[in-house]
C-alpha cells in the first residue's frame, strides 16, 4: 500500500501542498508499523505522536537500531521542535 503514495507524495512535493505532505508522511507511517511489530517501539510512538499533534508530519528513517526521526514542519515552529529535540538529547539537522 506503501507504494500508492509515492505519486502523489511527489505531487505534493511540487505544487507545496503542506497538508498533503503532512497528512502523506503521517499516513506512510501507520502503513509501516503495520508491517512488523519491531518496527517501532513505545518510545518512537510517543514521540512521533507529539509532533503529530502539533501539526507535523513525522517519518522513522533508518534501521538496526539506529536513524532519525524526518520531520516535516510547515507551520514554522521549527524553533520549539529544536529546543524539545535538544532537551531529548538528540541533534537537529536544517535542511
Amino acid at each position: 500500500q506503501c507504494i500508492f503514495l509515492v505519486g502523489p507524495f511527489i505531487e505534493a512535493l511540487k505544487s507545496q501542498d503542506d497538508k498533503a505532505i503532512v497528512n502523506m508522511l503521517n499516513e506512510y507511517w501507520e502503513l509501516k508499523k503495520k508491517l512488523s511489530p519491531f518496527v517501532s517501539n513505545e518510545q518512537i510512538d510517543k514521540e512521533i505522536e507529539y509532533y503529530k499533534k502539533r501539526g507535523c508530519g513525522v517519518k522513522l528513517c533508518g534501521a538496526g537500531g539506529g536513524g532519525y526521526l524526518f520531520i516535516y514542519d510547515p507551520s514554522g515552529k521549527c524553533n520549539a521542535i529544536s529546543v524539545d529535540i535538544d532537551y531529548y538529547g538528540n541533534t537537529l539537522i536544517n535542511f
